[in-house]
């Protein structure tokens, strides 16, 4: 399954964060989560898999960062 995610970074590319858009079921509570745009930051959209959210923080940010250069 393929997850929608935002990945803001800098004015230089470089990878600030991101985060998983839509809904999220955790137990029987369920959040909305979008994220607000900052004038110094862009946000790029992306759709990874499932898998990849099961490694490690630098591999996940560097997949990140592939599908958007």
């Amino acid at each position: 399954m393929q997850q929608k995610m935002t990945v803001i970074t800098n004015k230089k590319g470089e990878f600030i964060g991101a985060i998983r858009l839509g809904t999220i079921k955790d137990g029987n509570k369920t959040y909305q989560v979008q994220a607000l745009p900052h004038p110094d930051h862009k946000h790029h959209h992306v759709e990874v898999d499932d898998a990849l959210m099961g490694k490690s923080f630098d591999e996940v940010r560097d997949a990140l960062l592939r599908k958007i250069q």
